[in-house]
């Protein structure tokens, strides 16, 4: 999500309003999180357990235990992915090492082929 969201250096608009198609990683059992950590997240620096414990007393949701972890470690790895996120070149994590591999391979192809289109005018 930190990935997505981030405006990258030199951009004026996050990458969600850059790109014309997102690619999501894989649903996940605990997807459901995903709403109550967007609103815990907007406005603080990090996640702590009185984030969550703030959020469950004011919206009356009830969490378990490994629920609330979930959420401060979410919090955690979106903030440590917010700084590499803000690099142009950073890579959709949501993409395999292979597949960076092939969009990196293309987009040298594609230049090259620029390349070899201007010198040939």
């Amino acid at each position: 999500m930190a990935w997505i969201n981030v405006v990258p250096e030199g951009e004026s608009k996050p990458r969600h309003k850059l790109m014309k198609e997102i690619s999501h990683p894989a649903s996940a059992d605990t997807d459901y999180l995903i709403p109550s950590f967007l609103a815990i997240i907007q406005g603080v620096d990090k996640i702590s357990f009185t984030e969550v414990k703030n959020y469950i007393d004011l919206t009356g949701i009830q969490l378990a235990p490994f629920e609330c972890e979930l959420l401060v470690e979410m919090g955690s790895v979106y903030n440590s992915f917010l700084q590499k996120a803000q690099k142009p070149d950073c890579p959709n994590p949501a993409l395999s090492e292979e597949e960076v591999a092939q969009n990196k391979m293309k987009s040298i192809k594609a230049h090259m082929a620029q390349l070899r289109k201007k010198r040939n005018g």
